[in-house]
């Protein structure tokens, strides 16, 4: 296929699941034991006041442990029995009975003194008679066409055998022979002390003045009091995954970095030890602060575990304190908190985790093909941070046309008088004013002042709009007084305003707000943002927000601010080199405003695979957001879509927004859309309304309206969150067929996918489901080395030499409709100190604390998976197109997640002030 090539390849941590690497199993019928399993349960609800299941998952945990084997219920339902337990090992009937008899009872809170292995147990006794049946994992999976599937206990079962294959190979990296262990997860850890990472914030600390002084880096002798070593080490969690595609089931290991607390609180999740030579115990944690405790069902593991081996029960109060050397008891501080090692192992880490793989498989990973490196013609690049490809357009006119306006007014809002400059000067250098950066005339409030022919800006103190308070009364009142809100028709009217906000401080202090009888106030409550947001919204000004700053940045020290002979403009680049926030929010104001060059179009185009006939481009986005149920407040549904159109060499920006008492049901501009969005809160809903997908096709029926010369239009869908609402956006429904309606018959005549409960000519050309790795859990596989074919002078033959680092698109070597877009992080590719720690070597090699500090990154993976297309088409232009719109990004340096056209509905989302809160209107009389 003209989509393949012969190199370069690209390695991933992915390894066909064979019966060798999976292995066999044991399966326990437990269908007898179902009316005693039902009688435990009915009095176990008596007791708690539960209406759930008997916690089965506690005596998992405790057969994992004392059996050394994996073990997984069968379990059709969360309130009926289960009717099978799988272990990779067969256990002992009598280690059964009694890990059975002792999790019963402590289940049912028989008195301490009253627990016994004499204790008359119907449910130990069925469930110890029955006789394990030998299976091999691998006949339990049913293979299509495009996909597998398999029972639901399988795919943690599955984890087993390779993790073991795993711990009995020492990693061999940095030097070290490093020994691994595995988890009653399937997940494998670096547990030995001596592996581990350790860091001081002190030794950070006098890393860098250190450094600053130009004297070799020195650990301290003694920390400060009250300050510990804290460690981490590396964790590669292995699962089982499903490509789309491919029928071929994979073994997917994601390394990851898991940072050790020194106390209990602020964890979620502890490891213990509970024997030498049996998997380490994973226990949940619930609670805040002095309340952590350990969650239900870990508790009665540990209750029950300790019966059995005859030892007092571990409590919450003996391990509060976890300073000093990690022992057999570790708690995990989540990737939010603050800690003297950074995430991430590094690219050096993945490929020799590849290579360790490999060898305890003895397997070959999964390597796919590159079809394209080069994506685009010519992509966004900015100069001192100014991106004068869009502002010193010839063409600027034509592009503010398509973007429904001829004129652009922005309105500068600012509470501190500090932040009036700063604006001024980051205005005047974007749309290429220097000589008014410090002018005189530019410095009146509440007057207009002409840029150039397309722009025009204005200056207002508004602190009553922008002031944090506890009292939102009058906001909206202060948003309407702002002057030169009404403009002629034409004139786009945007606003950059000032906010205050330190995340640190912010969060401390909401911390403290919740401690009992604290005096403190969540300073989230007094946020002016989401008011003046959503009042400037009413009033016509669609806002973007800058940070306060109480002195200027520094500028930036990077060659491309180095300048001979700089020209005025370039020197006020100069000075505004180091405020990346203020030239960050400058462009999405511009992206708000729906300003698209025409580069996109020449990239689309570009070579003989891109999309030469006019198209329209859809986005599809859907979140549920959770609702405080306490206070009564209902399920909040956002669905949004965006459109590209295409506009001759220019594009039209349309967004859809459900309707509203605030938003009309139809395709408007992009910034009226916005408008319209924010000025009211989120709608409410859930993904079970039946309504929902009928909505989402009667939104692309209309679009129908709005196209012009466009032919059809390619419809990308964000998978990360929209499969749950469409069968054929999950791997696991890829073989059921379609029906000429579009729905499933044999799942209940669900849509398959958006757009087919249309007629033929109205539905997508073909429909993109895109998944991001950042946000899926880590169930798409992970890059681990790139590879070049190279031809060797001596013998002739064709050998594979490891690469770099590679921005390309790749092709599975089977699945026919899936493509994988390889990301090198922007941070990697940055001119920091540390920006590519842990290409060449790994953390075990770095013994500088501040390198230690830093996150280290390495190739990611966007999924492109085209599940519908016309017939007769080529689905790899479709994919092309999807990554080249990931390439084109409005806004940003440097990629984005999604194509275009779904990053444009998430801003949208994002930007909303009830994104992830909610406000008090009523507060605001006035």
């Amino acid at each position: 296929m003209s989509h393949l090539s012969q190199g370069p390849y690209l390695d991933l941590l992915a390894y066909p699941a064979d019966q060798e690497l999976l292995g066999d199993g044991y399966l326990y019928d437990l269908t007898p034991a179902a009316d005693a399993w039902t009688a435990a349960t009915s009095e176990y609800r008596g007791i708690t006041g539960s209406d759930g299941n008997l916690p089965y998952t506690a005596l998992l945990s405790v057969l994992r442990v004392l059996g050394k084997t994996s073990a997984e219920m069968d379990s059709p339902s969360h309130d009926k029995p289960p009717t099978g337990l799988i272990t990779a090992a067969p256990l002992h009937r009598d280690d059964l009975r009694d890990a059975v008899c002792l999790w019963e009872q402590v289940a049912l809170q028989v008195p301490e003194d009253k627990i016994s292995l004499g204790y008359d147990s119907r449910l130990a006794d069925q469930i110890a008679a029955a006789k394990p049946e030998h299976i091999r994992l691998a006949e339990r999976i049913n293979t299509g066409t495009q996909t597998f599937t398999a029972p639901g206990w399988l795919y943690p079962a599955a984890t087993w055998n390779p993790a073991q294959l795993l711990v009995r190979h020492t990693l061999s990296i940095d030097g070290r022979q490093v020994e691994l262990r595995a988890d009653d997860s399937g997940d494998v850890h670096v547990w030995e002390p001596k592996h581990l990472w350790p860091a001081t914030w002190t030794q950070i600390k006098e890393a860098r003045e250190n450094r600053k002084e130009k004297n070799p880096t020195s650990n301290p002798a003694r920390l400060p009091e009250g300050e510990h070593t804290k460690y981490a080490g590396l964790h590669l969690e292995v699962l089982l995954g499903s490509l789309p595609g491919t029928p071929q089931p994979y073994v997917l290991i994601q390394p990851r970095t898991l940072r050790y607390s020194d106390r209990l609180a602020g964890a979620r999740t502890v490891y213990y030890a509970a024997q030498s030579d049996a998997p380490l115990m994973t226990l949940a944690l619930g609670g805040r602060g002095e309340h952590t405790h350990f969650a239900h069902t870990s508790r009665l593991a540990l209750d029950a575990y300790a019966r059995l081996r005859g030892t007092r029960p571990l409590l919450p109060s003996v391990v509060r304190d976890l300073s000093g050397t990690p022992g057999d008891f570790r708690a995990v501080l989540p990737y939010s908190t603050r800690f003297p090692i950074g995430r991430g192992p590094g690219m050096h880490t993945m490929a020799l985790v590849s290579d360790h793989a490999c060898t305890a498989f003895n397997s070959k990973p999964l390597r796919l093909h590159q079809c394209t490196e080069r994506l685009s013609r010519s992509r966004r690049t900015t100069h001192l941070g100014r991106d004068t490809h869009l502002l010193d357009a010839p063409d600027l006119d034509q592009i503010l046309r398509a973007a429904a306006c001829n004129r652009l007014r922005i309105l500068a809002l600012y509470h501190n008088p500090t932040t009036r400059p700063r604006l001024q000067k980051l205005l005047c250098y974007h749309f290429n004013r220097p000589d008014l950066a410090d002018a005189a005339d530019a410095k009146r409030d509440d007057t207009l002042i002409a840029l150039n022919d397309h722009t025009e800006i204005s200056f207002s103190h508004a602190p009553q709009l922008l002031e944090h308070r506890d009292n939102h009364a009058g906001r909206q009142a202060a948003a309407r007084a702002i002057p030169h809100l009404t403009a002629p028709p034409g004139t786009r009217v945007l606003a950059l305003a000032e906010t205050e906000f330190d995340a640190s401080d912010w969060s401390r202090r909401r911390r403290a707000s919740r401690a009992k009888d604290s005096t403190e106030k969540d300073p989230y409550l007094a946020d002016a943002k989401p008011y003046a947001n959503r009042y400037l919204a009413r009033s016509g000004a669609l806002p973007q927000f800058l940070k306060f700053r109480d002195r200027p940045f520094p500028p930036s020290r990077s060659k491309a601010a180095k300048i001979k002979n700089p020209t005025e403009l370039e020197r006020l680049g100069q000075e505004l080199s180091g405020d990346h926030p203020g030239h960050y929010a400058v462009a999405d104001l511009l992206r708000a405003a729906g300003l698209v060059p025409s580069r996109l179009t020449r990239n689309l185009t570009y070579t003989d695979d891109g999309l030469k006939e006019p198209l329209v481009h859809v986005g599809l986005h859907l979140r549920q957001q959770r609702s405080n149920w306490k206070a009564g407040e209902p399920p909040r549904l956002v669905w949004l879509m965006s459109a590209l159109v295409p506009d001759g060499d220019y594009w039209r920006v349309l967004a859809h927004i459900p309707g509203s008492a605030h938003t009309p049901d139809t395709w408007t501009p992009y910034t009226e859309a916005n408008l319209a969005f924010r000025s009211g809160p989120l709608p409410p809903g859930r993904r079970q309304d039946q309504h929902l997908t009928h909505d989402i096709d009667q939104a692309l029926l209309n679009l129908g309206h709005y196209k012009g010369p466009a032919t059809g239009y390619v419809l990308y869908v964000n998978g990360n969150s929209c499969r749950s609402l469409y069968p054929h956006l999950a791997n696991t429904h890829l073989d059921q067929p379609i029906e000429p309606d579009g729905t499933i018959k044999n799942l209940e005549g669900r849509l398959a996918l958006p757009g087919l409960s249309l007629a033929e000519h109205q539905r997508p050309r073909a429909i993109v489901r895109v998944t991001d790795d950042s946000t899926f859990s880590g169930k798409l596989p992970r890059p681990a080395r790139l590879q070049h074919l190279r031809t060797d002078s001596e013998t002739g033959l064709e050998v594979l030499e490891p690469g770099k680092r590679t921005n390309g698109l790749f092709a599975h070597p089977t699945a026919r409709a899936t493509w994988y877009l390889a990301h090198v992080p922007q941070q990697f590719n940055g001119g920091t100190r540390y920006a590519r720690a842990g290409e060449h070597y790994g953390r075990w090699a770095s013994d500088d604390a501040e390198e230690q500090a830093e996150d280290w990154y390495a190739h990611t993976l966007t999924e492109l998976h085209i599940p519908y297309h016309t017939t007769g088409d080529n689905p790899y232009r479709y994919a092309l197109a999807a990554a080249r719109l990931c390439d084109n990004a409005l806004s940003y340096d440097h990629r984005t997640d999604y194509p275009l056209p779904i990053h444009l509905a998430i801003q949208m989302d994002k930007d909303h002030p009830n994104y992830r809160r909610m406000l008090h209107e009523e507060e605001d009389a006035r």
